[in-house]
């Protein structure tokens, strides 16, 4: 037997799933990897406020838990909601990786000024990258 472990299937969802099943697997337990597609998912494009706002990458997993088709579900700590739904909670915390990681692009133009900044770092706060 082995634990049945939901996740989004985003790149960055699946490398956070796949170093849980590789802990899990390390200590003798059994995983199974599911991926379900979420409506952040399948809805590129819309402002997550006119598709449900917070939670709507992890509500399509807290579904599949509540009805026993995955026994667990590995998140971003950004797209937990606050309040969690009557019988979910959040049994583990990853170690976090370095908040420095980043995008980076060689020039970055400011739109009007006519200006470039070769070799500059962008970051994004977008709440949403894909």
């Amino acid at each position: 037997m082995s634990i049945k472990i939901g996740t989004r299937g985003s790149k960055l969802a699946l490398a956070q799933a796949d170093t849980v099943c590789r802990k899990l697997t390390a200590m003798g337990i059994g995983v199974e990897q599911i991926v379900i597609t979420t409506q952040g998912d399948i809805n590129h494009g819309v402002p997550l406020h006119e598709i449900g706002g917070q939670g709507v990458f992890v509500r399509a997993l807290d579904d599949a838990i509540l009805a026993g088709e995955i026994d667990c579900a590995v998140h971003s700590m950004k797209d937990i909601p606050a309040v969690r739904p009557s019988g979910l909670l959040t049994a583990a915390i990853l170690k976090r990786d370095s908040p420095s990681l980043s995008r980076t692009c060689g020039a970055i133009s400011i739109p009007g000024s006519g200006n470039s900044m070769p070799g500059s770092m962008m970051r994004s706060s977008l709440p949403r990258q894909d």
